[in-house]
């Protein structure tokens, strides 16, 4: 596997060495890190999701949603 350096500055070097544990190389530890900001970013996605459901599930029960068919849609969309 090829490797690449990577220039940080003392106090991230530090911060790199304490967000690890005993054993990890600084790769495990920004790849640790990297894995945590994916999901952080794939949970605000679902949180927004889920919010944009549960008020389609609220407008439903008002009578606000419009019925259209999947072209009426598309067409909706590329306008």
């Amino acid at each position: 596997m090829m490797t690449k350096t990577i220039k940080v500055n003392e106090e991230t070097h530090k911060r790199l060495q304490e967000a690890g544990s005993k054993g990890e190389t600084f790769q495990d530890v920004i790849n640790k890190i990297l894995d945590k900001a994916e999901r952080t970013d794939d949970l605000e996605y679902d949180l927004e999701l889920l919010k944009d459901l549960e008020q389609a599930e609220e407008d439903a029960k008002n009578g606000k949603l419009i019925e259209c068919t999947l072209e009426e849609l598309e067409k909706e969309i590329k306008e």
